[in-house]
């Protein structure tokens, strides 16, 4: 049994105004930003930001009709990077005896995964945790912010700061103070890293090597909330764009797992959620940040993420708007405080480091435009995302009950 409430949540984004051609985010509704807060309605328990799901008209009544529980001895959070629709119906399939409620939800600004996971975590807007990127402006220097490493030469920041900036009070520290067990699981790469440690600090961490390792865990912790994070679809996308035989190969593999242990499931709710979705580029649509009008522009280089979305710094705005002005037709370029005041990165309290990261101008790409700016490190991608495409902006959710 599956209920699908996508259509209906695209029609009340539609009516709203939200959904076009790009999409704005819906933070006080249909949004990721409200994971964790129906994250802990479901535990039972209050999380202050953010609105819960359930309390949403469309969703309650879908999980009404399927008659799932609105509380859970054990809640799964599998947060699978870059996951799209077609591909999570592909899941349903496999789990279609059990209660099954699938929709759609809208991204942040910009739809980068570092934004995405503090708001989806939180119940926080981007404007009030000031994690605008993975590269963002600190002490004057771009800094990759999950390694917290120079993309232009610089020293590099200590894993105190990655911690600090981390610093949020999210689902986890709820949960803690809540004496509700948490475990995360992360693949062997990512549980390795110095950074995961730091930003997961104090909570437990286990790793996977595969998929039915994964899910195998996923039984065998006994903690009442889990949070598994699932990356390699990013990556394939990323690399290889969507035409990737690996796209298969590792959804297959995924949903085989997922079938092993689907009868072994007990008492237990998985929520299934992406971040964002990605889109194809072009690579001859390419808008170089560096040419030498803009040099002179500048007051530090700018921050790009995912080639898809930029910060420019400068203190000559009205002449940059003036070279960039042909370029209207592959990238918009907002003034900051319209995009404040627009609401792209939602409303409430004003992060410290908010405004200076997000610098003067805020240029986002449309259709397959990349936007590329010369860092040490820089990598050209086949798909990529960070921007308001509906490609980008709209990602699946599935609330699965066993």
């Amino acid at each position: 049994m599956t209920t699908d409430i996508s259509e209906a949540i695209l029609d009340h984004l539609d009516r709203e105004g939200l959904i076009g051609d790009l999409v704005r985010p819906d933070y006080t509704g249909y949004s990721i930003l409200n994971v964790a807060p129906t994250i802990a309605a479901f535990l039972g328990i209050n999380l202050e930001t953010g609105k819960p799901l359930q309390q949403l008209e469309i969703v309650k009544g879908a999980i009404k009709a399927e008659g799932i529980s609105p509380k859970h001895e054990k809640v799964v959070l599998l947060f699978i990077d870059s996951f799209n629709k077609s591909m999570d119906d592909l899941i349903i399939d496999a789990v279609k005896e059990k209660k099954c409620v699938s929709g759609v939800l809208t991204s942040t600004f910009p739809s980068l995964t570092p934004t995405c996971t503090a708001s989806m975590t939180t119940g926080i807007p981007p404007i009030s945790h000031g994690i605008v990127g993975f590269n963002i402006l600190i002490e004057g220097s771009i800094y990759s912010i999950f390694e917290l490493e120079p993309m232009l030469g610089g020293k590099e920041l200590s894993l105190d700061f990655l911690k600090e900036i981390f610093d949020l009070p999210d689902i986890f520290a709820l949960c803690k103070s809540e004496g509700i067990g948490v475990t995360i699981l992360l693949p062997e790469d990512i549980a390795a890293k110095e950074s995961s440690t730091a930003i997961f600090e104090d909570i437990r961490i286990e790793q996977f090597e595969s998929f039915r390792e994964m899910f195998l865990k996923v039984r065998e912790i006994e903690d009442r909330f889990l949070y598994v994070y699932i990356p390699v679809f990013d990556t394939i996308l990323h690399d290889e764009g969507a035409s990737s035989a690996k796209i298969h190969s590792e959804l297959s593999n995924l949903i085989e797992a997922l079938k092993s242990e689907v009868d072994n499931f007990k008492n237990t709710l998985l929520f299934l959620i992406s971040d964002h979705g990605q889109i194809e580029l072009n690579p001859e649509n390419v808008l170089r940040l560096d040419n030498a009008r803009l040099l002179r522009c500048y007051t530090h280089p700018p921050a790009v993420s995912g080639g898809r979305i930029a910060y420019l710094y400068t203190d000559s705005v009205e002449e940059v708007e003036s070279i960039l002005e042909k370029e209207k037709d592959r990238v918009i370029l907002m003034r900051s405080e319209d995009a404040v005041s627009g609401g792209l990165f939602g409303k409430g309290s004003v992060a410290a480091e908010f405004k200076e990261r997000i610098g003067d101008l805020v240029l986002i790409a449309k259709g397959n435009t990349y936007l590329k700016y010369p860092y040490l490190n820089d990598k050209t991608y086949k798909s990529s995302h960070g921007a308001l495409s509906r490609e980008e902006m709209l990602v699946p959710f599935t609330l699965i009950e066993f």
